[in-house]
């Protein structure tokens, strides 16, 4: 019956399991190499987000080829992040800004025809968005 069940800490991993990875079966991740007899890898897999998700964001945050997600999202709860417009771009919010919806400066535009919203490069001078 032990052959049945398998019980493994992910928690004791180089990558822990948070928020929805700890729903998702093994298997999801845990692959036989293709087109190969090898067994399963389990060590050495990736671990960066773009190994296994589609940028959403179409590279407007990519460094050297890759995003790195952890500077906005956490796993734990990817829609809430964990970005300071004041301290991590080059436009604080001060002022009226402050008011100002988050899409009247980032709008959804087409990047290699797929929907996203545009967060880099944006107009940071008055005339950019105010008419004399």
């Amino acid at each position: 019956d032990s052959w049945q069940k398998l019980v493994f800490s992910h928690d004791k991993t180089s990558f822990p399991l948070r928020g929805k990875h700890s729903t998702i079966a093994c298997s999801a991740c845990h692959k036989r190499p293709a087109n190969s007899k090898e067994p399963v890898q389990y060590v050495g897999l990736e671990t960066h987000c773009y190994s296994c998700h589609e940028d959403a964001h179409a590279g407007q945050f990519a460094i050297d080829g890759r995003t790195h997600c952890s500077s906005c999202h956490t796993s734990e709860s990817w829609k809430k992040l964990i970005f300071d417009h004041d301290t991590q771009s080059d436009f604080p919010l001060t002022g009226k800004h402050i008011g100002v919806p988050c899409e009247k400066c980032h709008p959804t535009v087409e990047i290699n025809d797929k929907p996203v919203v545009k967060y880099i490069p944006i107009g940071t001078r008055c005339i950019d968005c105010h008419s004399t």
